[in-house]
């Protein structure tokens, strides 16, 4: 299992995750985990099972994005579509779960509004680990255009750099972990850039977020280097998409 991460503030949308491929008896190469949805200003991040019906997930999502772009209009359409082409071609174990990150900014009424969801087969458990279950279901997380408290929290973003949303899923050590240290060195961070005396600053920028996240994919990829794990379960190069926040974004 891999880790995946979206990562949202004023200046748009980071999706992220490890690019290594492994299975229980070692590391199995690298393997595409961010897919975009240009079509739709969104994109996918991948977490689980690497093949489906036969193929590789970078072949079948891909080919699911192409032919969703005939027929599929709003991020919601997609995701809901997705769901139902996951349930019937996933054949795994019953022991084999997939989770997928989507997120992105639908155009409705000639505005932008931002929505996330979670498409998975799988439980939550309070240990931090998950459950299988017997099919995919999809979820809503994030949408500014029918929650009011969505919307404030864009509002929010705008007021400081560092105010952001953030959702991951994935190796439960790995997303454990992750969280932990993004908690400490959020701290640490902002100690630096306050001094006056010195040059260090928030990002200010969508592409400087980004470089920010993969700080934090670097430090679980090197503390892989040094486990007992039977593979590096999360590594190689952080794979990114980026999505700057669309002027007509709606703010209130």
């Amino acid at each position: 299992m891999t880790l995946i991460v979206s990562y949202i503030n004023k200046y748009g949308v980071v999706m992220a995750s490890d690019s290594n491929l492994t299975s229980k008896e070692g590391n199995s190469g690298f393997g595409q985990k961010i897919f975009p949805i240009p079509y739709l200003n969104a994109g996918i991040a991948y977490s689980g099972l690497y093949e489906i019906s036969g193929q590789d997930i970078d072949e079948w999502m891909n080919d699911f994005i192409k032919n969703e772009d005939f027929i599929t209009d709003t991020i919601e359409e997609f995701t809901k579509n997705l769901t139902k082409q996951l349930n019937f071609d996933f054949k795994g174990t019953p022991d084999d779960t997939a989770i997928m990150h989507i997120c992105g900014y639908s155009r409705i009424d000639f505005q932008s509004h931002l929505e996330h969801w979670h498409i998975s087969n799988s439980n939550l458990q309070k240990s931090g680990g998950y459950s299988p279950k017997d099919r995919f279901e999809c979820h809503n997380d994030f949408n500014s255009r029918t929650s009011k408290k969505d919307l404030e929290s864009i509002q929010i973003f705008d007021a400081h750099p560092e105010n952001h949303q953030f959702y991951i899923n994935g190796f439960p050590p790995a997303r454990i972990s992750f969280m932990a240290i993004k908690k400490e060195l959020e701290k640490l961070l902002n100690q630096i850039s306050s001094q006056q005396d010195w040059s260090f600053r928030p990002p200010k920028n969508i592409f400087e977020s980004a470089n920010k996240l993969k700080m934090y994919f670097h430090l679980i990829g090197e503390m892989f280097k040094m486990s007992d794990y039977e593979a590096l379960f999360v590594g190689g190069e952080t794979q990114t998409y980026l999505m700057p926040a669309p002027t007509d974004l709606k703010k209130e």
